[in-house]
């Protein structure tokens, strides 16, 4: 909601997109810390692996959302800042 509601109009269904691509990154870091927590309160001789497995597809599964989703917003800045460019240096010619 902070996405949609923080992007500027002219990025239209985009600003969707991005929010839509962000959710998932912050459930699964939410998943990674809920399940480092188990690891740090489990006892290292017992320590299941399967635990260790999840919080680790937990991170990559983080990392990529959320990599896609600046990369996202990063192609969005640059597209606005090239409209821009373009409207000015075509104000500037007549």
């Amino acid at each position: 909601l902070g996405i949609a509601l923080l992007c500027p109009v002219r990025f239209g269904s985009w600003k969707w997109a991005l929010a839509a691509v962000s959710v998932p990154g912050s459930l699964y870091d939410y998943r990674e810390n809920a399940l480092v927590r188990q690891l740090l309160l489990s006892d290292p001789e017992t320590l299941p692996p399967d635990l260790v497995a999840m919080a680790s597809q937990a991170t990559v599964m983080k990392s990529l959302f959320t990599s896609v989703a600046m990369g996202l917003f990063v192609v969005l800045i640059l597209s606005w800042l090239y409209q821009m460019w373009k409207t000015r240096s075509g104000r500037e010619g007549v």
